[in-house]
């Protein structure tokens, strides 16, 4: 997670940021009860939203775009390190 990204979750009380034990240069995200109330009601509408626009794609038009994703969402994760 970018920091700038956890910094504005965290001052929000959506996350909260501890060391890594396991990596002294990292640090672990979790969610708050307050993060996981949020999530919890944005996500039912996010996923109808998102079925409703993938409802325009056939079958295999939605099994390439999966496959697209998946591999630009790899790139990018290696991009990234």
């Amino acid at each position: 997670m970018r920091r700038v990204v956890a910094n504005k979750l965290e001052n929000r009380g959506l996350v909260t940021r501890q060391a890594n034990p396991g990596d002294g240069r990292g640090k672990l995200v979790a969610l708050t009860d307050a993060g996981r109330a949020l999530i919890e009601t944005v996500l039912p509408h996010h996923l109808e939203t998102e079925l409703g626009i993938i409802a325009a794609l056939s079958a295999e038009e939605q099994t390439v775009l999966a496959d697209l994703l998946q591999r630009l969402s790899t790139a990018a994760s290696i991009g990234m390190r």
